[in-house]
């Protein structure tokens, strides 16, 4: 995903169709988890969790921002006045046409949840959750094998095997904040050609120069180079 500047507009690109589906699920062993957690002060799992409905979120996927094509989740809407559109796997763009406050049944409790700043996609056929935006909400989001739960408090029980930190809308994991910057350094122009889908270096090149793309350095660019991917597609 790339917050990509033009000079017509500002295209948050999200590629949807290219997504796999992550299902919320709640298995039986987690009401039991629960009644532990509030009776017994050594219970392994302590935590208030916001379990979603499977019925209501099992269309939910995860992407930058959160988005639904649902007005029926909306409790408001206001018009998006932004420049931002959804782009798709094959290119096509949906508007965005407004962006408000939208609300989740949990599963175990009668009060709805209410989740911020909400796109109103024209035309999107599936419902998109941001792990970015629970997380900066005050929320956990953990994964497990099997599902994913989004918490309101959580305490693990053991240290963590790998730790990562937060990079604008992602999260990376890394033994050391050194080795990113590293990594950073040792970014090449053979490896944001292959980030951006075997682009030409020319039109790298150009993109670079005028600052087209957050987040892409200036880089060292080498002349007359054909890549072997695109030149085998054009035959």
């Amino acid at each position: 995903m790339f917050l990509v500047k033009s000079l017509s507009q500002t295209r948050w690109e999200c590629r949807i169709e290219s997504i796999k589906a992550i299902k919320f699920r709640v298995p039986k062993i987690r009401d039991e988890l629960f009644q532990l957690s509030k009776t017994s002060e050594d219970s392994k799992i302590k935590s208030e969790a916001m379990c979603l409905e499977t019925y209501e979120m099992e269309n939910f996927e995860f992407c930058s921002n959160h988005m639904t094509g649902d007005k029926g989740k909306f409790l408001s809407m206001s018009e998006y006045k932004g420049e931002r559109v959804v782009v798709t796997a094959k290119n096509s763009k949906m508007p965005i046409s407004h962006i408000e406050k939208a609300v989740i049944v949990p599963r175990f409790s009668p009060h709805q949840v209410e989740v911020d700043n909400v796109y109103h996609v024209l035309g999107i056929k599936k419902n998109l959750l941001s792990v970015s935006q629970l997380t900066a909400s005050g929320n956990y989001v953990v994964f497990g094998p099997k599902d994913v739960g989004v918490y309101r408090r959580f305490k693990p029980i053991c240290p963590a095997i790998v730790k990562g930190r937060r990079l604008e809308f992602v999260y990376a994991m890394s033994a050391q904040e050194a080795y990113i910057n590293k990594a950073r350094k040792n970014e090449t122009a053979d490896l944001w050609h292959t980030r951006l889908g075997h682009v030409s270096y020319n039109r790298l090149k150009a993109m670079m120069k005028q600052s087209m793309l957050k987040g892409l350095p200036n880089l060292e660019m080498r002349e007359n180079v054909v890549c072997w991917e695109s030149s085998r597609a054009s035959i």
